[in-house]
């Protein structure tokens, strides 16, 4: 059961990322990775295998960890699933951030949306590095053209 789950929810994750890399402006797109309801089902099937699969790890040794406590988590046999899926619905989430706020900006999203899918928050940093480049130069044309149109 737990290696069926692994690979259904691995296969879900997965075939959520082909639109958004390949397709990230069509509709199928829009109405399924951009919908709320999409996510609450995301959410409740990681809280789903959390309740069933995760309820002999001790989580409240990572409340305050210890490095003994975060190594006895990290040992149960369970927590590759709950690792890989926190993984891959936080790498699709950013994901899902880069495409609505690049979109908006008119931006070339397929190099970050790439390292994203592998390295989640690397790409998403790469991504915010890259917008804060391209708004401090659209405000120093901006201040260029005020500042010729003043004379």
């Amino acid at each position: 059961m737990f290696l069926h789950l692994f690979r259904i929810l691995s296969v879900l994750l997965i075939l959520s990322w082909i639109p958004l890399l390949l397709l990230p402006k069509s509709v199928i797109t829009r109405k399924l990775l951009f919908h709320k309801n999409y996510w609450v089902l995301l959410g409740s099937l990681y809280f789903l295998t959390l309740f069933f699969f995760g309820w002999e790890i001790n989580w409240l040794s990572l409340i305050i960890p210890s490095i003994d406590g975060v190594r006895e988590v990290f040992t149960h046999e369970n927590l590759p699933l709950f690792a890989w899926l926190h993984m891959v619905i936080g790498n699709l989430f950013f994901g899902r951030w880069i495409a609505t706020d690049g979109f908006k900006k008119g931006y070339f999203l397929f190099p970050f949306m790439l390292i994203t899918v592998i390295l989640g928050p690397a790409g998403l940093t790469l991504y915010m590095l890259f917008d804060k480049k391209k708004l401090a130069e659209r405000e120093r044309r901006r201040a260029r053209k005020e500042a010729a149109a003043s004379y």
